[in-house]
C-alpha cells in the first residue's frame, strides 16, 4: 500500500493507493489548516500542520516525513493555505502533481 499527501483543488488529502487506484481516506480543507511548519528548512525531514476541523471542531496536529522535493511542499503550503511564513522561501515553481 502506498500513502500519498495530495494538494488537491479544495484541500489537503491523504490518499491510499491499492489495486492501481488512488483512494482518498482523509481530507482537510485549506481554510481549516491553522498552522504549518517544516523542520528543518536547510535539510527538511519533517512536516507539521494543525487544523481545526477534526474532533468536532477541536482540531488536531499532524506530522509526516518529507519524502518529496521540499520546494514543492513549501510552495503548496505557502500558496494553498494562505499562511505565509517569512522564515521560509516562497519558491516560484509550477505545481506539478499537486
Amino acid at each position: 500500500t502506498v500513502v500519498r499527501f495530495v494538494f488537491a483543488e479544495e484541500g489537503l488529502q491523504v490518499c491510499k493507493k491499492g489495486g492501481g487506484e488512488l483512494k482518498v481516506v482523509r481530507e482537510w480543507k485549506y481554510d481549516a489548516i491553522t498552522n504549518w511548519e517544516v523542520w528543518w528548512p536547510q535539510f527538511p525531514v519533517l512536516c507539521y500542520f494543525k487544523e481545526n476541523s477534526s474532533y468536532e471542531g477541536r482540531g488536531s496536529i499532524h506530522f509526516f516525513p518529507i519524502v518529496c522535493h521540499s520546494n514543492d511542499l513549501l510552495h503548496c503550503f505557502q500558496n494553498r493555505t494562505n499562511i505565509k511564513k517569512e522564515s521560509y522561501p516562497n519558491p516560484d515553481i509550477t505545481e506539478q502533481g499537486k
